[in-house]
């Protein structure tokens, strides 16, 4: 994939998951909002009585939360009666704890009465409900259910259209001696006596990959950098390689120092290792240790597991959004991965004497 094909089909993906997002958030604000004026249509013709208030509730309830942790949640309620066409009717309803602080038992309440008389509510909650009735608060409460729908949409998208398999080579990000990474601003550069890392500034992205995959020299690459920051690794110095088969991170280590070598995934660090693998000191031993898969699962699902548990704890809607967003977007295809692919990790070292 060139990467001009690769950054518009993100772009597009971007763009679609945006626009999807916000056309379905106000068509569904706009529904919402068109079933709550309908549903309080009643009130333009109604009118205003007196109810009596029969009885007042605010004990608090203990709720069983997943981590068996008891939670106390108070609904105020009350109990009011009201005479319509010389009939009492009796009806319960939540109220506001600072409308419930102020009723007592037998003490008079307005109420709103629909003109046929086969409806009727506290005014205090018909005087909130019209007060909520504009565009903010139908689109905060559209955005609870489209924001967590959206990011489950787009992490589909980019899965489908953008994020190919990891061992894939990437055309137009590698050559036989060098591996452009445009997520991490790196390029790796291997000599027959050097391996030479160049990181630059992400706006110098697409000016360098255009001359790279035009096959522009090294030097022609860091004269266009500006401020690029360039260090050489000289490969008779290595002491250690490791390399994780599921990663795309190489490190290597010297007497002094050790790197990261970042690639775009790991198809491409493996082919990078099999290029740096042929320059080595001879004295360096190779060895490869092989792992369970489920000791590299584990840990990215506690975390899942850990998400999970706070998303059902949490009170709070942007948290829970949020909590929720890394769990799709990060823990579970990490999680997936993991499970799917060998835990496989090679060494070059010096021999132990």
């Amino acid at each position: 994939m060139r990467r001009a094909d690769f950054y518009n089909r993100k772009r597009m993906v971007h763009l679609a998951s945006c626009a999807a997002f916000v056309i379905s958030t106000i068509l569904i604000s706009l529904i919402l909002a068109d079933w709550h004026k309908k549903s309080l249509a009643w009130v333009k013709n109604g009118y205003l009585a007196q109810g009596t208030i029969v009885n007042l509730d605010n004990n608090p309830s203990k709720l069983d939360t997943l981590l068996h942790r008891a939670r106390l949640h108070t609904a105020f309620a009350i109990t009011y009666s009201v005479k319509i066409n010389n009939a009492l009717f009796k009806k319960n309803a939540y109220v506001d704890q600072h409308v419930y602080a102020s009723l007592s038992e037998g003490k008079s309440v307005p109420v709103y009465i629909a003109k046929n008389g086969e409806q009727h509510n506290l005014k205090s909650n018909i005087d909130d409900q019209l007060a909520q009735s504009h565009l903010i608060y139908y689109l905060s409460k559209t955005a609870v259910i489209t924001v967590p729908v959206f990011l489950i949409f787009h992490a589909l998208l980019m899965l489908i259209f953008v994020r190919t398999r990891a061992n894939i080579l990437l055309k137009g990000f590698y050559t036989k001696h060098s591996w452009l990474n445009t997520n991490d601003n790196v390029l790796i550069w291997l000599t027959h006596s050097q391996i030479i890392v160049i990181r630059f500034e992400k706006h110098q992205t697409k000016m360098l990959a255009q001359l790279y995959q035009q096959e522009a020299c090294l030097d022609d690459l860091i004269a266009k950098l500006k401020r690029p920051n360039i260090y050489a690794i000289d490969i008779a110095d290595i002491s250690a390689i490791e390399s994780e088969y599921a990663s795309p991170k190489l490190l290597v280590s010297t007497a002094n120092q050790a790197y990261k070598l970042s690639f775009m995934n790991y198809g491409l660090k493996h082919h990078a290792l099999t290029q740096i693998a042929q320059h080595l000191p001879a004295h360096l031993i190779h060895s490869v240790n092989k792992k369970s898969r489920i000791m590299g699962f584990m840990p990215w699902f506690l975390l899942s597991v850990l998400c999970v548990a706070a998303v059902l704890q949490l009170n709070n809607h942007a948290l829970m959004l949020i909590i929720a967003a890394i769990f799709v977007l990060k823990l579970l295809p990490k999680c997936i991965f993991h499970i799917c692919s060998p835990r496989e990790v090679q060494r070059w070292r010096i021999p132990d004497i």
